[in-house]
């Protein structure tokens, strides 16, 4: 499986601005692939599907930038990544 780590940071303050623009990248990708996000135990949300007959995983961390290591670390060790 690939995965594919959109950072940005939460909050109004950051909406529609470079800081976001991986959330918007991976939002952007997962409309055009009609993929719906799903909350996980973790700090982030994903959504997942197939193309090119190979599985992937959107990633989308809760957290802010300099803490979405953790979300990646998570994602990693709970799906065949």
């Amino acid at each position: 499986m690939r995965a594919i780590l959109g950072i940005g940071n939460p909050g109004k303050k950051y909406e529609d601005t470079r800081h976001n623009v991986g959330f918007a990248l991976i939002e952007k990708l997962a409309q055009d692939l009609h993929l719906s996000f799903l909350d996980s135990k973790y700090d982030f949300h994903y959504a997942g599907g197939n193309l090119l007959d190979s599985r992937f995983i959107l990633i989308k961390p809760t957290t802010f930038v300099n803490r979405s290591g953790q979300a990646a670390l998570d994602a990693i060790n709970n799906f065949d990544i």
